[in-house]
């Protein structure tokens, strides 16, 4: 828990000393947030209407991580093409620090998507859920940044650029995620 406050007030400091064990964590609690957490939540709701369905649990656990795979490989990839000279290994063990509101995220949209009609249908708590989630996005952007110029090691018009490009490839990814069930792109 330390380690993960840590990176919350400190991440630059998290990105430059590469801790793979927080950054791998972050990334199974958000992929098991969204394969595990929201199906027995949802049965927990509605335990009348069937049961869980376990394949399709695991298959999204496979999915998340090759989704978290994906876009490592895939900044890896621009980011040299940008002049970055980190390694594909030093990507897959560093951005999953950027998954500390990807987890926020996952919980926040598990739990208003179950409880849907609790949450929406009353304006205080989707004032304070909007509030979350635009909070979320800016925070995920800010780590994004940070992530271009501690870990690539990118500057001025080669952030921007891979940034730029990086963003295309995020937008797809998450459109991929979302296609296969995954409720929170586990980007």
């Amino acid at each position: 828990m330390k380690k993960l406050m840590e990176a919350i007030n400190h991440p630059v400091q998290a990105f430059q000393e590469e801790r793979k064990v927080l950054s791998w964590c972050l990334v199974l609690l958000t992929v098991l947030i969204n394969a595990v957490f929201e199906p027995v939540l949802r049965y927990c709701k509605n335990s009348n209407q069937g049961s869980i369905d376990y394949i399709h649990m695991l298959r999204l656990l496979v999915l998340g991580i090759l989704s978290y795979v994906l876009i490592c490989v895939g900044l890896w990839g621009i980011c040299k093409c940008f002049g970055s000279k980190t390694t594909c290994k030093n990507h897959l063990f560093s951005w999953g620090i950027t998954y500390i509101p990807t987890a926020i995220c996952a919980v926040t949209v598990t739990v208003t998507e179950v409880f849907f009609y609790v949450f929406w249908n009353n304006v205080i708590w989707g004032m304070v859920f909007n509030i979350i989630f635009v909070g979320v996005l800016i925070w995920k952007i800010l780590l994004f940044a940070i992530y271009l110029k501690e870990v690539a090691k990118l500057q001025g018009k080669a952030c921007v650029g891979a940034g730029l490009l990086l963003c295309v490839i995020i937008l797809l990814l998450a459109a991929l995620n979302g296609f296969v069930g995954l409720k929170t792109p586990v980007l």
